[in-house]
């Protein structure tokens, strides 16, 4: 079987990490964090995974924010489906967070299990 690749880059070569992560850059920079950086206290990404902590009022200006992250290339994130946890699962970290921070715990991480 031969197969041609119509668009992208493909995933097994060495520079597909680089590219898709200076792909997404310029839209991280040009668009999200010039438009919307006032209401993000934390954001990074990392190929298909974000993690940031949002701080804006409205639900206007995250239904915003989502559009802006779902309407770039063909990726869609699904972002919109995220609710509001003390809890997320980042790269291969689930990240805990206890609320307030002057609670008996404190923030904790432990190691994702698939």
């Amino acid at each position: 079987m031969l197969f041609f690749q119509l668009l992208g880059t493909a995933m097994g070569t060495s520079s597909s990490v680089t590219w898709a992560t200076l792909n997404y850059a310029y839209h991280e920079v040009h668009k999200l964090i010039s438009l919307l950086g006032i209401f993000l206290f934390y954001f990074i990404c990392f190929i298909d995974d974000i993690f940031g902590i949002w701080i804006g009022n409205t639900i206007t200006e995250w239904v915003s924010f989502c559009d802006d992250v779902d309407n770039y290339g063909i990726l869609t994130w699904n972002i919109k489906q995220q609710l509001v946890s003390n809890r997320v699962n980042f790269l291969d970290l689930t990240l805990i967070s206890r609320v307030p921070w002057w609670d008996s715990g404190s923030d904790s991480t432990k190691i994702l299990e698939n």
